[in-house]
């Protein structure tokens, strides 16, 4: 049977637009700011829509990919709406009666002030030069800490057998002086000695005959916070990541993702002044969110899982793990995550990569205020504000080469009590 010719795959772009307005009233004002009235003048609001959508028709697509083709195209879509008011701000003598208007042009009469308060009109932000706020991390940044938590991911290890057996002596020693305390503690309780038993078992090296020594329990306090933390938790998600590696399930495909989210806002202001006397005080408010998936579709040699899942390979993360404090450093830029991306990884087959981009971006301009000089009234119209607000998503079939590090944060309370708890342990070691 002779084997289907499918067409070629091509590129569509699909526009929708669409547009609406509302009526709203007017109110007027002295110059003073004191409302006279609200009148029945009209203040129009319009709406406007746009949504364009580029993507990839692929014939076949359903039955094609059902047999486990794969297709990786690249997609766009935003979407971009906006409020903004249509009408004039009105500006007339104190010797025009506001009942009696006679529209002719000149400053002894009437003044129109078109479209929006004369305010420069709205770029309609798109994919392309949408920017980023002050204090919003680049696109690139966030695709590179996207990219590498994906590749971080690829088989990831359950455990690193390799820091293991370089920390047993550690270990060894840590579980021999804690039994070895812990027996002490025991046999001082049998004694009746409450007090002195459980200062026993969490080590403690101060006098107990009267009081505890502040200096000695901090101490203490801080040395067992620290090897509960980095010490008998490691222990523990070793044991049980390396029941996990042996146990991993093989597939014949597997999905990695990385992802990356960062918001920001904005707030300008500024003046703008018109003719006969009028200055407007307005504000610019920005709100940004933004959210990177990459996604890594891969195989594995079914020989090689087991190495991988024991973190065999990752040679360069696990010299990192022994490096005094890179658990410091991996808090404020992932070191750890970045070499593990880079390590090999034998037996596997790449079968697609790209990332995924979501934007969210608000827009409020509004007229906050309005000074008139000279003895004039103003009618101005309700609402006085443009609204702009822009959806996006983009697909790109391709992640970057070689990521760089990024800064990327990761507090938390935990790690605030361990920052404080590694400051006296290092104090004490000065002394």
């Amino acid at each position: 049977m002779k084997a289907r010719v499918w067409k070629p795959p091509h590129t569509r772009t699909r526009v929708k637009l669409s547009q609406a307005e509302t009526s709203e009233l007017s109110k007027q004002f002295n110059n003073n700011g004191s409302l006279i009235a609200q009148t029945t003048f009209v203040g129009r609001r319009e709406y406007q829509g746009e949504r364009l959508v580029t993507d990839v028709v692929t014939p076949g697509y359903a039955s094609r990919s059902a047999k486990g083709e794969i297709f990786n195209s690249p997609f766009s879509s935003s979407v971009v709406s906006a409020i903004t008011p249509k009408g004039n701000w009105q500006i007339e003598t104190a010797g025009v009666p506001m009942n009696n208007r006679v529209e002719y042009s000149g400053s002894d009469a009437f003044f129109f002030a078109q479209s929006r308060y004369a305010l420069p009109d709205w770029s309609f932000p798109t994919v392309d030069n949408l920017g980023d706020l002050p204090g919003s991390k680049s696109t690139a940044a966030m695709v590179d800490i996207a990219t590498i938590s994906a590749r971080s991911n690829v088989v990831s290890a359950d455990t690193l057998a390799l820091v293991t057996l370089a920390e047993l002596a550690k270990t060894v020693a840590m579980v021999t002086q804690s039994s070895t305390r812990l027996r002490q503690g025991i046999s001082l309780l049998l004694q009746g000695k409450p007090k002195q038993a459980i200062l026993q078992a969490l080590g403690y090296a101060g006098p107990v005959q009267k009081s505890i020594q502040r200096k000695a329990a901090v101490k203490t306090a801080a040395s067992k916070w620290l090897e509960i933390r980095y010490g008998w938790l490691p222990l523990v998600y070793d044991v049980l990541g390396t029941l996990q590696a042996f146990k991993a399930e093989y597939k014949p495909r597997f999905t990695a993702r990385g992802f990356a989210n960062d918001s920001a806002t904005g707030v300008t202001t500024g003046t703008l002044t018109q003719d006969v006397g009028l200055v407007h005080l307005w504000k610019l408010e920005q709100s940004l969110e933004k959210r990177v998936r990459a996604y890594i579709l891969y195989e594995v040699d079914k020989s090689a899982l087991l190495p991988q899942k024991l973190g065999l390979l990752q040679i360069p993360q696990s010299i990192w793990e022994l490096a005094a404090f890179s658990f410091v450093v991996d808090w404020f830029v992932d070191i750890g995550s970045w070499l593990d991306a880079a390590s090999p990884r034998v037996g596997v087959n790449i079968l697609a990569e790209g990332y995924t981009m979501t934007t969210n971006r608000t827009r409020i301009r509004s007229i906050t205020g309005s000074t008139l000089t000279g003895n004039y009234r103003a009618c101005t119209l309700p609402g006085q504000n443009d609204f702009c607000l822009l959806t996006s998503k983009v697909r790109v079939p391709k992640l970057p080469s070689f990521p760089l590090p990024r800064v990327n944060v990761k507090f938390n309370p935990k790690r605030a009590i361990d920052s404080i708890a590694l400051l006296v342990q290092q104090a004490s070691k000065l002394r």
